[in-house]
């Protein structure tokens, strides 16, 4: 019947908003891109290296992994992005890592 129809219709609408409501939630609960692994590396003793490291990571194990020299489009956003966007971090150790600065900040924003 007609009021039967109008009923259903009005429990569809009902449940979409509700879908639609817990779908934004979820999606603001979610930063993108997030990225699985972050590679420290001193660029001057380790930049083909590590970047060797996240095409392996990315392609054999369809890893997101972020490289500041790769994916970094804003320096002020650097340490931000560690710590909000970045599942694990990986540190390519050579003798100069820890001595750099922006490493030691990378580190610590990761901890």
């Amino acid at each position: 019947s007609l009021s039967m129809l109008g009923t259903l219709t009005f429990a569809a609408m009902i449940l979409l908003c509700v879908a639609a409501f817990i779908h934004g939630l979820f999606l603001h609960g979610h930063v993108n891109p997030y990225f699985h692994h972050f590679i420290c590396h001193h660029k001057a003793d380790a930049a083909a290296q590590a970047r060797y490291l996240k095409m392996i990571m990315d392609k054999k194990f369809r890893l997101n992994t972020f490289i500041d020299s790769d994916d970094l489009r804003d320096l002020d956003t650097l340490f931000d992005i560690i710590t909000t966007r970045v599942s694990q971090l990986v540190v390519y150790l050579t003798r100069d890592t820890l001595t750099r600065p922006w490493c030691a900040g990378e580190i610590t924003a990761a901890s």
